[in-house]
């Protein structure tokens, strides 16, 4: 019998993990090898191709007269081939090719001192060579100069310097220009950069009156260009296409920046978003004139949030007019035009309300500072028409009620509350005793729907049209009281001292200071008349307040005739302003700038 354990022949399990571990690390280093050494061999044998293409291009460019070095179709003009297709070794390859007319500083330089009138002094020809389908490998570029055998000659050809400036006057290295001339035999378009001093240049072009379009751009920024002369839509350019004349240099400058954007808000004078609004966003750049023609122009329309973004917006002062049919812009936070600078994102809130015949918005800035003024009086006057509102405060206005009573909250603004059966209402634009035979009702009262402010106010002056009433319907024939609350129930109508028994018998009346901090607001309007023949009319009633969204240094008037009113613009320590404005469309606006 033998003692003790011996190992019998074979590997253990761990032994055999081991061993194919091992086997598998070597076997990958191995692989990785092979692959790296294949795509080795493969990019080398790339680099071979691209190399022979290069010299192949070089030595085509070299061995042509020197004045055939040029490009089929473009400029200058020759017999290279701007683009081709190449294959090598089963493989497509793309060249480009570039050519560009050199005036070296050796012999002076066209418009310089001395000028070099013959500045074609040598060519540089560029391949550039890409290979879509060869992973790893990178566009390549090679270039040669080639210079004339002979003595050079004056040229009949001219130059062309292009540069690019930011909103600063500060150079945009490697922007994208664009040089197009059809009118040139044969028509050429060249597409290259600037240098890193912003500027491009060409020289030895063919010469042309308004016949060079420049278009300078890049990733990100804004674009500049040219524009023919006398073209649809834009006749007198302010940037013409470029003239090149024999023997002189052109030099074109165009300012170009990065892109910013507009986040535009729609809401009522309680800050309520306004949904679907549609506007027009103007910048005040132009690129013609007589007529003027803006740069930017572009109809928009807020979303069902009452929020839109306008993005890709060159820096510019953007102002923008309403254009949807049952609104009126009342203002915007902060005033237009607003400034938007390089890469810049601002916020514009467009204050609109219900839709009145010929609107004037009269926005009143600080001389110096350019920042809306508050607490600033706006008299806009003429023969019948004499109305007085301040900065900083907004109105409640109603002109109509033509469409008769039962509304309980202001939505529609040509319909009320109630009346006492003694008023007419359907006069448009006005309100008056009832005439049921030849003479009109004593008098007769009207209450008006719900104003609802959105939030706390305070309220300031009641207001009436026309201000003057027939002498024969006695004195205070037009009275008012008003009432407000936070419960949108209780209607104490009280006049000037907060009690039932006393009337706001004239126009332009302070209102009683209990009513601020009222949420909610309604009057009440009472007419009489001393002689039945004769009845009192109210074309308009006005309450001014502050609250919500006010636009600062902003005031609209509404309900305005196609005339000329003076506008009278007044504030303490400020001189005054009177203006004539004429009243030609159904909004307008107009700016009053106050210095000491």
């Amino acid at each position: 019998m033998q003692c003790g354990n011996r190992r019998k022949g074979g590997f253990t399990l761990v032994e055999a993990l081991v061993s194919v571990a091992i086997f598998a690390v070597v076997a990958m280093f191995i692989y990785q090898s092979v692959i790296l050494a294949t795509r080795t061999s493969g990019m080398a044998r790339v680099q071979m191709a691209v190399a022979a293409i290069a010299n192949e291009q070089i030595e085509i460019a070299r061995n042509l007269p020197y004045g055939e070095v040029g490009l089929v179709d473009g400029w200058p003009a020759g017999r290279l081939r701007a683009s081709q297709s190449v294959t090598r070794d089963s493989r497509t390859f793309t060249v480009e090719t570039t050519v560009r007319n050199i005036d070296d500083p050796f012999d002076g330089t066209i418009g310089g001192s001395p000028n070099d009138t013959a500045p074609a002094d040598r060519k540089l020809v560029e391949i550039r060579i890409s290979c879509p389908d060869c992973p790893g490998y990178e566009t390549e570029v090679f270039d040669t100069w080639i210079a004339p055998v002979s003595m050079e000659f004056d040229s009949d050809n001219g130059a062309l310097s292009v540069r690019a400036f930011d909103a600063n006057g500060l150079p945009v290295p490697g922007a994208a220009v664009r040089v197009e001339n059809q009118s040139a035999v044969p028509p050429f378009t060249i597409d290259d950069t600037t240098g890193n001093d912003g500027t491009y240049m060409l020289v030895d072009v063919p010469p042309g009156s308004g016949t060079y379009g420049l278009t300078v751009s890049k990733d990100g920024y804004s674009t500049e260009r040219t524009y023919p002369a006398g073209g649809v839509g834009n006749p007198n350019p302010s940037k013409p296409h470029a003239t090149v004349s024999t023997g002189a240099l052109t030099q074109v400058s165009f300012n170009i920046d990065r892109l910013g954007s507009l986040e535009i808000d729609s809401a009522d004078l309680a800050c309520a978003a306004v949904p679907e609004v549609g506007f027009t966003l103007t910048g005040a750049k132009l690129i013609g004139t007589d007529p003027d023609v803006p740069k930017y122009r572009a109809e928009h329309a807020t979303d069902t949030g009452g929020r839109l973004t306008v993005g890709d917006l060159e820096w510019d002062s953007y102002s923008l007019s309403v254009g949807d049919g049952d609104r009126d812009l009342l203002g915007t936070i902060p005033p237009m035009p607003l400034g938007l600078t390089p890469g810049a994102s601002r916020n514009m809130t467009m204050v609109v309300g219900a839709k009145s015949p010929r609107r004037l918005l009269v926005t009143v800035l600080d001389v110096s500072t350019k920042q809306p003024l508050t607490d600033v009086t706006v008299r806009l006057t003429r023969s019948g028409y004499d109305q007085t509102m301040v900065t900083g405060r907004g109105y409640l206005l109603q002109t109509d009620w033509v469409e008769g009573p039962g509304q309980a909250d202001f939505l529609d603004p040509r319909m009320y509350f109630g009346q006492d059966g003694h008023v007419n209402d359907q006069t448009a634009g006005q309100v008056r005793l009832r005439k049921p035979g030849t003479r009109y009702d004593p008098s007769g009262y009207l209450t008006s729907s719900t104003f609802d402010l959105g939030t706390s106010s305070d309220f300031h002056q009641i207001f009436w049209l026309p201000q003057n009433q027939p002498s024969q319907t006695g004195t205070d024939s037009v009275r008012m009281q008003v009432a407000a609350n936070d419960d949108n129930l209780t209607w104490d109508f009280v006049g000037p001292d907060g009690t039932d028994g006393t009337y706001y018998t004239l126009t332009d009346q302070n209102i009683w200071s209990g009513h601020d901090g009222r949420r909610y607001l309604r009057y009440r309007l009472f007419l009489q008349t001393a002689n039945t023949r004769y009845t009192p009319t109210v074309s308009d009633v006005l309450f001014s307040f502050t609250a919500g969204c006010l636009p600062p240094g902003q005031v609209s008037f509404a309900g305005l005739g196609q005339y000329g009113y003076t506008l009278t613009v007044s504030k303490g320590g400020y001189s005054t302003q009177v203006k004539t404005v004429s009243i030609q469309s159904d909004w307008q606006g107009t700016v009053v700038e106050l210095g000491p």
